[in-house]
């Protein structure tokens, strides 16, 4: 595996785990740490590093669908 297909799976899994947590969140602060603690330890170090706009708008986008 490559390096590029091994960041794409990162991602993948990054996002798939925001897909399965989101709806059960009450607020963006308790779905953003458990982003933080997703168990991937290369998650948890990039989403220190990762925009925190992405989740922010990921988290507007789902609720707003949801309204």
């Amino acid at each position: 595996m490559g390096m590029s297909s091994y960041v794409l799976d990162f991602e993948e899994k990054f996002w798939d785990y925001a897909h399965e947590i989101v709806g059960e969140c009450e607020c963006y602060k308790e779905f953003y740490n458990k982003m933080f603690k997703f168990d991937d330890i290369t998650t948890t170090y990039s989403i220190i590093t990762w925009p925190h706009n992405e989740l922010n708008m990921f988290w507007d986008e789902f609720w707003v669908g949801k309204q």
